[in-house]
């Protein structure tokens, strides 16, 4: 595996108006003919995905894309996964769906995806869906109420950072979602990922009120990805629907209807296989992982093999770690090219070939290994 070069970027904050500088950058000559533009690296195979994430800050930096678009070799890699909707409940780019609530530096949908396919790069983008603070806030009945009443019901106090949740059940807050994914497509992202399709964590969840309501919670999640499925098909796009590692092995249950989150999805799963997740050790329905992060090919292919009945007859793309976790682990080690091949042959050692790469900060292993 190639993978990208260290960054030359700065440190230093983007531009003040970094969505204009990234439409600048892929203007062209009008007059100049499909022949005389250059030809994109040949790309990776298209039977499968092989992606990295760039955070949305190197979306809206016209230069920071390009260094870190240049600096991928297409030739392993096909694909670029970024958010468009974060778990803040900011849409990262600039939307016209009505009751989205742009971040301050919401970058250009449209030009960010011409850049990717330039390079022969498909672009992924992940929508947070039911966490989302700020539309429960914005959209008349999306949000969870406290019981009967008009108070939007809150996961913590707020005093303490607590925030609303999107009522999974209300029809207003499945339309904002599937709208955002919709609109996307149009813009050039023809794979979609839903993360958070389920039911609020917290405290106080007794408190937690959703209106009359005549499905069950695990009905109501399946519903939900089965109409957003047919949306997006339609719209020419694909859904894909995330869960995580933990949440797969049945640690939050109760979030999803009191049933595991694979049994909801769809035939296309998400699994975050990142060995970060399971921190210093878990033990938890059959899987146990002692030093996680000091042998990931060990820790995703335990994590896989416990996994393989709730898998089979599943499309799997696993997120994997590309770089060093960030916290404070007794057992953790700088992560090397090394490591993410390791974590690859796990994969493959599970039969799956669909990946994505996984760095907060868009920044990968320098070294290179063939």
């Amino acid at each position: 595996v190639d993978t990208m070069k260290p960054s030359a970027s700065s440190s230093q904050d983007s531009s003040s108006q970094p969505a204009q500088a990234a439409e600048n950058s892929v203007s062209s000559d009008p007059q100049q003919s499909d022949s005389e533009k250059p030809a994109p690296s040949k790309p990776a195979s298209s039977s499968f995905t092989h992606g990295i994430y760039l955070p949305s800050d190197t979306l809206a930096d016209a230069s920071k894309l390009e260094q870190s678009l240049s600096s991928l070799d297409t030739t392993k890699f096909n694909a670029v996964y970024f958010d468009l909707k974060s778990d803040a409940g900011n849409v990262l780019y600039r939307s016209h769906v009505e009751n989205a609530s742009l971040a301050p530096a919401a970058y250009d949908l449209t030009v960010v995806c011409a850049k990717i396919k330039e390079k022969g790069l498909t672009p992924i983008g992940r929508i947070s869906a039911f966490k989302d603070p700020l539309a429960a806030s914005k959209i008349k009945d999306a949000g969870v109420k406290y019981g009967n009443s008009e108070i939007l019901w809150n996961d913590d106090d707020p005093g303490r950072g607590g925030k609303p949740w999107l009522n999974a059940y209300a029809a207003s807050a499945q339309e904002y979602i599937t709208s955002l994914a919709e609109e996307a497509i149009g813009m050039g992202v023809p794979v979609i990922v839903y993360a958070n399709v389920c039911f609020p964590s917290g405290y106080s969840l007794h408190l937690a009120g959703y209106g009359n309501v005549t499905q069950s919670r695990s009905d109501a999640l399946s519903s939900f990805i089965d109409s957003a499925q047919q949306r997006i098909t339609s719209a020419g796009g694909t859904l894909w629907v995330y869960t995580s590692g933990r949440d797969a092995l049945g640690a939050a249950n109760s979030f999803y209807g009191d049933q595991n989150p694979l049994s909801l999805s769809n035939e296309t799963v998400v699994l975050d296989a990142q060995p970060v997740q399971f921190g210093d050790g878990i033990s938890l329905d059959g899987f146990t992982a002692d030093e996680p992060l000091m042998n990931p090919r060990q820790t995703v292919d335990s994590l896989l093999k416990s996994l393989s009945s709730n898998l089979s007859g599943k499309k799997v793309m696993a997120v994997l770690q590309g770089s060093t976790a960030d916290g404070q682990f007794v057992h953790n080690k700088p992560y090397t090219v090394q490591d993410m091949e390791d974590q690859i042959s796990a994969l493959a050692d599970n039969g799956i070939q669909d990946y994505i790469f996984y760095s907060p900060d868009g920044n990968y292993p320098n070294q290179e290994a063939s």
